[in-house]
């Protein structure tokens, strides 16, 4: 179906010779899907995040986002607590390394959990990988290592489109049984992979600059 509403379809039975033996009416009603939601953690505000949230509201997803401004303080919605039924609540949670290292014991075990039952997490990598993080990633099947200075980097441009600018990219080196590549720059090197974990899965995004 285009659109919801209420439908009615009509199934013709045809015979051996392809004539019409049979015509039934099938009404249906059809319901709207309900809209993507996704949970944003950032370490601090930035352009990447800026853009990051205008594009979620313009592709009409569902955003619950928290941005820390200080130590202590944070910009937050409602239901950008990291709480299981939130979580449960979220299609997507999409975090950086800073936020990531600085949720407790207990919200990582939940976010582990619901990865399990079917939430999708993003790690958005830009900046320097504790040992911890990394630690916590290799419990997802995902082995990262950092370096020391960003790269450049520049996308395929599409036929007919303009030349994208130069964009950067951090230094990480991230493996793992059964992941799939889901970004290369236009040399062919990663820049983004995720793989399945448990009913969920677990991606990690090392572009940077992707707002200019």
């Amino acid at each position: 179906a285009r659109a919801a509403g209420q439908m009615r379809y009509r199934l013709r039975v045809r015979d051996a010779a392809g004539a019409v033996h049979e015509t039934l009416s099938v009404p249906l009603t059809v319901q709207a899907a309900p809209g993507m939601q996704v949970m944003v953690l950032s370490g601090g505000p930035n352009a990447e995040l800026k853009l990051l949230r205008r594009w979620a509201l313009d592709s009409g997803v569902r955003l619950q986002s928290r941005i820390e401004l200080a130590p202590g303080t944070a910009l937050a919605s409602a239901g950008a607590q990291v709480t299981a039924a939130n979580l449960r609540a979220s299609d997507l949670l999409i975090v950086d390394e800073r936020a990531w290292a600085s949720l407790a014991a207990s919200e990582k075990r939940q976010v582990r959990e619901a990865v399990a039952g079917g939430l999708g997490l993003l790690l958005r990598v830009t900046g320097p990988l504790d040992a911890a993080t990394r630690a916590d990633f290799a419990g997802f099947g995902l082995r990262l290592q950092t370096g020391d200075a960003l790269q450049d980097v520049r996308l395929s441009e599409p036929e007919g489109k303009r030349e994208w600018p130069q964009l950067s990219r951090y230094p990480l080196q991230a493996t793992g049984a059964g992941a799939q590549v889901a970004l290369r720059d236009a040399q062919g090197g990663v820049l983004a992979l995720w793989r399945n974990a448990g009913e969920g899965r677990v991606g990690v995004l090392w572009l940077i600059d992707s707002h200019l």
